[in-house]
């Protein structure tokens, strides 16, 4: 694992630093902004509303670039993973891009970002089900400073449900609430801008919202 050092950095030094970027497609460009490879995102909403599809789609954009690892906690390897898999075709990613892992929890994970040629990107899918601390959760995120880790949560009305969850909310760069098949996001990768939401499914969506 690679571990963080305490330093001062001058404006020029910073100024010179090297920053990984994920080039991203425009829609999930303008919804997220420019996202560096580090640190942790959150996606939360209620059940039925597109939050699986879209954690699905985020991991086949991302895997265009980096290796991705989908830490399958509730869903593990059933039918309906099977299926939701499927329908977004993670068989085209490239080769060894996106891998499921069928419920790992913390040792096992961390054995495995341990070796050669890890996955940069996890999304643990979910929060709820990962059996971690608050302090565990920064200890991961200060021992991998050049991975990405995306969680999802449950909600709690508008909120994520748990302390563990609202903990990652406020950590977050990049949070994003799924609400009727709409992904909005709130990011520090945006600067700023007021960001566009990101249509999961035009008829869910469409469905949803015009009854709102």
């Amino acid at each position: 694992m690679q571990k963080t050092k305490n330093r001062a950095i001058s404006p020029k030094k910073m100024n010179a630093k090297a920053v990984e970027i994920i080039p991203l497609a425009q829609n999930f460009k303008k919804l997220i902004g420019s996202p560096e490879c580090r640190g942790s995102w959150l996606v939360w909403g209620d059940s039925g509303n597109g939050k699986s599809t879209f954690l699905m789609q985020t991991a086949k954009e991302l895997a265009k670039y980096l290796k991705v690892d989908y830490n399958s906690l509730e869903e593990q390897d059933r039918g309906s993973m099977q299926a939701l898999m499927a329908e977004n075709r993670m068989e085209d990613c490239k080769k060894s891009h996106f891998m499921l892992l069928n419920g790992w929890q913390l040792p096992e994970l961390r054995a495995r970002l341990d070796k050669p040629r890890s996955a940069k990107v996890i999304i643990i899918d979910s929060v709820q089900y990962f059996t971690i601390t608050i302090t565990q959760y920064k200890q991961l995120l200060a021992d991998y400073p050049t991975k990405l880790f995306i969680f999802n949560s449950h909600a709690d009305g508008k909120y994520p449900k748990g302390a563990l969850a609202d903990k990652i909310r406020y950590d977050s760069d990049v949070k994003i609430r799924v609400q009727g098949f709409k992904a909005m996001s709130g990011s520090r990768m945006s600067r700023g801008k007021v960001t566009d939401d990101y249509i999961i499914w035009d008829e869910g969506a469409n469905n949803y919202w015009k009854n709102i």
